[in-house]
Order: C-alpha cells, then structure tokens, then sequence
C-alpha cells in the first residue's frame, strides 16, 4: 500500500508534466488544471487500497479529454481491473450489440454476435457504461470515447468475478448470463480475428489486407510476399479499422508501395517552453517541424485502385497512415471517422509500479489543417448497422469492392 506521501507525489508529478507539456489545454477551456489538481488531492490521499489510487489517477488523466494521455495501472492489478471476456462489442444504432465472438464455447451462455447487451450486473448497459466505465475514458472525440466505452473498455473487470449480462436476441428473447473474463488485452493472450495480418483475395480479383497494428513491419512484409498476387489484382483494400498504432515507419512502408514519387507526412508542433517568456507574462512559443517524407520504393509499386478503410479504432500512427494516404490523394478513405488522437507522449513512472503518458505534440496535415480532436472523414461514409452484424454483412466492405468495381470499369472504357 502506498503511502501518503506516494500518492500525492503521483498527482503532483502528473499535474506538473501536464501543466508545461500537454498542447490542447486551448481545446478544453472549461477545465481549470489548478482547480482540477487541488479537488483531486484529498481523493488520492484518501484511497485505501493501490487499486483505488490508481482508478483515482485514471479519472484524473481522462479530464483531459485526450486519446494519449493516460494512466496505466501496475501490472499485478491488471487480471484485478482489466481482464476482458472472449468477445467483443459496439454502440451500433444506440444499442450495444456483441460484435465478434472469439471463444466458440460462449455459445452457451448465448454469447453470439449481434445479442444485444441490456445490462451488466443488473445495471441497464447506458447507465453502467456512465457511472462505470466513462470516467476512466482518455477520448480526443465523441467517437473516440463512444470505441473505449463501448468497446474494449465496456466489460473489464477482475479475472476472478464473472460478468453478469441481460442479453436479448433479434427475436426479442432474452437471457441472462454470466461470463468469465479471460485475460488483459495487452497480454499473451490471442483470438482468431485479432491476428496483426489478414491477407486474402476477395472475388472480383481484389486483394484484401487488413493490418491491425504497426508495432512491427508484417503489414508492409505481407505486401512484399504476396506483391506477384497484388500486383494483378484489380483493386487493393487496406483494412486499418482496428489498427491501434505502433511505429509510423512501418505504416509509411506500405505507403511507400503506392506511390512513385514522394510525399510529405505529418507535421507537428510543441510547446517550447522558456522560463524567460513566462515570468514575461507572454503565452507560450510553439516549436513547429515535419516528420518528412514517404518514400517511394523502387522496387514494389502498385498503381491500381486502392480503398483504406478506416474509423474510431484506427487510432495513434494509423491515423497518421490515414492522414498521408489522405493527403496522397492515391485512393479513396471508406468508413468512419477516425478518432483524432496520434501524436507523441512523454511517459513516466508513478508511484507503486504503475506508468502515465501525457501527449507533447500537436500532429496536423502537412498543410497544417486540423485533425486531433476532431478526426479525419471518410470520403464514403459507411456506418455499421444493426442488421449488418446480425447478418454477419461488413458493409463498409462491400462498398469498398464495389468501388473498385465501378473505377475499373471506367478505366476499360
């Protein structure tokens, strides 16, 4: 158990790296920091337990409304506070619906995609997700906020207490059931579905890749393995929908393979502070550059229709992905809009174990537009229906297919 004087340290040296590090405080200026920081220390002296503290500090990193900037509990609380049941779901349409299964055996509890969740452990499903589940959030957007609450966020919870859930099918039946959390989503643990890789041809001869994350090059090495396939294929889909980050030079090298001349990636800005210009009284100083540039490569170029799908969980470096590729004008973005959360954070240790980022870097077009807090939107949008996951349908690509469609076939003419 942590001490007083831990505890407060922890508060304190958030508060501090926030106040001269965090960019946005402009975008919330209903949030006093001060303010924030002296209501916040008689709860963290008051907490009994580490969990307790570090729920505490979570809600205190989710006041700033921003996608990387957070608290992550010690890892010995984390099968206590974040281990998840094998499956996954959605707000789709105002009600939250269970979108994949990964665990076929949850058949028997009537775990099956497209039951709608009523409530969790006897509390209607919006008012748990307020009261339970909201205030520990870090979201840069409704659309961010609604992916963490109601998606992977929703039924976390301790390894060791089952989660209890009113469900109710298309039919109007319902059923109660009570459900094991299997693991924490950042560990070991692996389902069918969240593989990083997806690669396959669809009919119509278009290649499907789906990527879903960037924390390795096997995104840009699947290209490069299957490009005698990809290379006569009519059409390219590049799935980043799940994408949740990782390093941006392994989501520019895919880029890399869709163009034949450079182009400018992201540019960014921080604070420069300087004690000088604030004992003057002055606002900060901005200290602005660009990431620089995607490189074509020579030796694998595809020139054909290209089709990123994208939306709330293509988060971090594959928002960035998202923003080049945008910026390119070599395809067209289908889906939703994308989270408006990417950039770069300062990380540090907390007291008992634990870990924070807080975000340094504002991210924007290389032309300078906006996109954090805000979100880049698809040229098509494609909204997930109700009746397209109970009819197992992927809208979003369908539609990809029939672009590509319709684009080769202007081409023939």
């Amino acid at each position: 158990m942590l001490i007083e004087d831990e505890k407060v340290a922890g508060l304190s040296k958030f508060w501090s790296e926030a106040r001269f590090n965090f960019p946005f405080f402009e975008r919330i200026p209903e949030v006093d920091w001060d303010r924030q920081y002296m209501e916040y220390l008689p709860q963290v002296r008051a907490a009994q337990t580490t969990a307790d503290y570090y729920r505490i500090m979570m809600r205190f990193a989710a006041t700033l409304r921003d996608g990387h900037t957070e608290v992550w509990t010690p890892g010995e609380l984390r099968d206590s506070l974040h281990a998840m049941p094998a499956f996954s779901t959605q707000l789709v349409e105002d009600k939250v619906l269970v979108t994949e299964v990964y665990d076929p055996s949850l058949a028997v509890e009537g775990i099956r995609v497209g039951a709608e969740i009523v409530s969790i452990d006897g509390e209607p499903v919006r008012e748990y997700a307020t009261s339970a589940v909201a205030p520990y959030a870090s979201g840069s957007t409704p659309q961010d906020r609604n992916n963490r609450i109601y998606g992977y966020m929703l039924l976390k919870g301790s390894k060791e207490v089952p989660v209890r859930l009113t469900l109710r099918y298309a039919s109007g039946e319902t059923k109660s059931a009570s459900v094991h959390r299997y693991c924490e989503p950042s560990s070991k643990c692996t389902w069918p579905g969240n593989e990083p890789v997806r690669f396959k041809m669809l009919p119509g001869n278009v290649v499907y890749l789906a990527v879903n994350e960037f924390e390795n090059d096997l995104g840009a090495q699947t290209m490069r393995e299957n490009f005698a396939s990809i290379a006569q294929a009519q059409g390219l889909i590049v799935d980043v929908r799940k994408n949740f980050g990782g390093n941006e030079q392994n989501a520019m090298a895919i880029l890399g393979m869709l163009t034949d001349k450079p182009f400018p990636s992201v540019s960014w800005r921080t604070l420069d502070y300087k004690p000088s210009v604030r004992a003057s009284g002055f606002a900060p100083e901005w200290l602005k550059g660009s990431v620089g540039e995607v490189s074509p490569n020579r030796t694998y170029f595809y020139s054909k229709p290209v089709i990123i799908l994208a939306g709330p969980g293509t988060f971090s470096a594959a928002e960035n992905f998202v923003v080049v590729f945008d910026t390119m004008h070599r395809g067209t973005l289908v889906g939703e809009t994308t989270p408006g959360s990417t950039g770069y954070s300062i990380i540090f240790k907390l007291p008992g174990g634990g870990t924070a980022r807080i975000m340094m870097v504002d991210v924007e077009y290389p032309d300078g537009r906006v996109f954090e807090g805000v979100g880049v939107p698809p040229q098509v949008m494609v909204t997930p229906a109700i009746s397209d996951i109970r009819q197992g349908r992927d809208a979003a690509l369908e539609r990809a297919v029939e672009i590509i469609a319709k684009t080769t076939q202007r081409s023939a003419k």
